[in-house]
C-alpha cells in the first residue's frame, strides 16, 4: 500500500512538472514551432474571442521580433519585456463574405522563450495584452463572458460593399 501511494505521488510531481515546463521556440524546429503557435493562437482566440475562431483560416507566422519601444504596445512601464522575442501569428480572411475594420479576423503574440501569449487582437479593434496578468493567470482565474471580446464585423463597411458590388 505504502509503495502506491510513494508511486502516486512521484507520478503527480512528475506530470506537475512537466506541466510547468515552458516552451522555447527557438529550439525548436520550424515545423515544429509553427504547429505550436498555431495550436496556441486557437487556443488563445477561443477563450477571448470565441466568435472569431469560425473565420480564422490558414495563419500567416512572422517573425521573431523585438519587443521594444517601437512596438506599438510598448509602454514604459513593460520595461521588464524589452528585447524580449516574439511571433506574429495572424488569420485573414475573404474581404467580399467579412467585413472588419481590420485586415485581419484575429492575431496573436507569443513569446519566444516560453511559447506563451502576449496579446491577442481581433478584426474589430480589440484585444487584450498579457503583459500585466499573464495569459496563465487569466486562465487560472477563468474567463469571464464580460471578458471576452464580442464577435462584431463593421456594418459600414457592409453596406458600402453591398452598394458597391451588388448594387443594394
Amino acid at each position: 500500500m505504502k509503495t502506491i501511494i510513494v508511486s502516486l505521488f512521484i507520478g503527480i510531481i512528475i506530470s506537475n512538472t512537466l506541466y510547468a515546463q515552458e516552451v522555447n521556440l527557438c529550439k525548436m524546429e520550424s515545423i515544429k514551432r509553427n504547429e505550436y503557435l498555431v495550436k496556441k493562437s486557437k487556443e488563445v482566440i477561443m477563450k477571448f474571442g470565441l466568435g472569431y475562431h469560425s473565420a480564422c483560416t490558414t495563419p500567416k507566422i512572422t517573425g521573431p521580433f523585438v519587443f521594444d519601444e517601437n512596438d506599438g504596445l510598448y509602454r514604459s512601464d513593460y520595461k521588464k519585456h524589452r528585447g524580449k522575442m516574439y511571433y506574429k501569428v495572424v488569420y485573414s480572411y475573404d474581404q467580399t463574405k467579412l467585413f472588419f475594420s481590420y485586415d485581419y479576423v484575429a492575431y496573436t503574440l507569443i513569446w519566444e522563450t516560453n511559447g506563451e501569449p502576449m496579446a491577442v487582437g481581433f478584426g474589430n479593434g480589440m484585444g487584450k495584452h498579457f503583459l500585466e496578468r499573464p495569459y496563465k493567470k487569466w486562465i487560472e482565474m477563468g474567463v469571464k463572458e464580460e471578458e471576452m471580446i464580442p464577435y462584431e464585423e463593421d456594418e459600414a463597411l457592409k453596406r458600402f460593399y453591398e452598394k458597391k458590388h451588388l448594387g443594394k
